[in-house]
């Protein structure tokens, strides 16, 4: 199942990013960003709300047009043609004059790091944001709280996290949720070849959302748009109300 997103038909990340920086004109560090090609074609939003969270915090955001896939989902599933995904990265991202390579998901952040070892430094831009400093949100009012989960490929795969100062920015009341470390049986493409046992590990894993208190509007929110997708089918078992967002949407300020 796609977690439903509203993406910009008509406008790329890279040209929503020039827009911004002639706008705002940012002087702090200049950073490269990947947008993805699932992140690009169904979760636009989410690389919209990165560059507008990364520009408000006085960064510059390049998005280099001739990137591509960074070629994960060829090396889950065991096919071929993910060296050359990674050449055209190389391409794109190793030779520019950039401060870091960001990246929003990830797993393609696992993948992306791979490719451009020794070219080329990739952080994930939660923790990028946390390591420079980030303007805090104000205090959300009303019951929403925020449940973090923590992908693999960030804290296995990276072996980084979200920083708990990116947290606290958002403004809104967070815990992590139970198992929170544990996989959300996504893996990669461990839901495609075992949808059984995927659905079944989450099932585990979202059983505290039907817990809490009545009064509470739980949201899931985690840095990975595989991992949000996999949540998304937790709405087949899980009987209360509840939302699913990126870490970066909770920090988004929306001002442009």
């Amino acid at each position: 199942m796609v977690f439903p997103g509203a993406p910009a038909l008509w406008q790329s990340t890279a040209s929503y990013a020039r827009m911004l920086l002639d706008r705002h004109r940012p002087t702090g560090p200049v950073v490269a960003l990947l947008t993805g090609c699932l992140m690009e074609a169904l979760f636009r939003e989410i690389n919209f709300a990165t560059v507008r969270v990364l520009i408000e915090n006085n960064v510059q955001v390049v998005v280099p047009e001739s990137q591509g896939c960074c070629g994960a989902f060829h090396d889950h599933a065991g096919m071929p043609g993910s060296e050359s995904l990674a050449e055209r990265n190389r391409q794109a991202f190793g030779q520019m004059k950039v401060d870091r390579v960001l990246t929003n998901a990830a797993g393609c952040g696992l993948a992306l790091a791979k490719t451009l070892e020794g070219r080329a430094r990739v952080q994930d831009v939660l923790a990028f944001l946390g390591e420079i400093g980030i303007k805090r949100r104000d205090k959300r009012p009303g019951a929403d709280r925020a449940f973090v989960d923590l992908p693999c490929h960030l804290i296995h795969g990276q072996r980084t996290t979200i920083p708990e100062s990116v947290l606290d920015a958002t403004g809104y009341d967070w815990a992590y949720a139970p198992s929170a470390r544990d996989c959300c049986g996504s893996g990669g493409t461990y839901n495609i070849q075992k949808p059984d046992n995927a659905r079944a590990i989450l099932r585990e894993k979202a059983g505290f959302l039907d817990q809490l208190p009545s009064e509470v509007s739980p949201i899931v929110t985690t840095s990975n748009h595989v991992c949000m997708m996999q949540w998304h089918t937790a709405r087949r078992f899980v009987r209360r109300p509840f939302s699913v967002r990126h870490v970066i949407q909770l920090l988004d300020p929306g001002f442009a």
